[in-house]
């Protein structure tokens, strides 16, 4: 619909977030993921909170977004992460 795509209300802005992470972990998934990936997906996720109105939600998101930008920088490859979480290394 027009309301997902132009992102106006702060749900729908919510929803566009969601996608944008969605397809950005898939290509991480597949193998089709690059580091620059990250800060171009970053950049639109901060203009989707920047627009919003609700001011906890906008807080929330952007903590998440600084959150997910750090997880994401120290990635490599999915066989390596997958590895990596078998191996214990993100069991706290």
């Amino acid at each position: 619909s027009t309301e997902i795509m132009d992102a106006e209300s702060d749900e729908a802005r919510i929803v566009k977030m969601a996608d944008y992470l969605e397809v950005t972990h898939y290509k991480f998934f597949i193998g089709r993921f690059v580091q620059s990936d990250i800060n171009l997906v970053a950049e639109k996720l901060d203009k989707m909170i920047g627009g919003m109105k609700n001011v906890v939600a906008k807080k929330e998101l952007g903590i998440f977004v600084k959150e997910w930008k750090k997880e994401m920088s120290g990635l490599k490859t999915y066989p390596d992460t997958i590895h990596e979480i078998i191996s214990g290394k993100y069991f706290y």
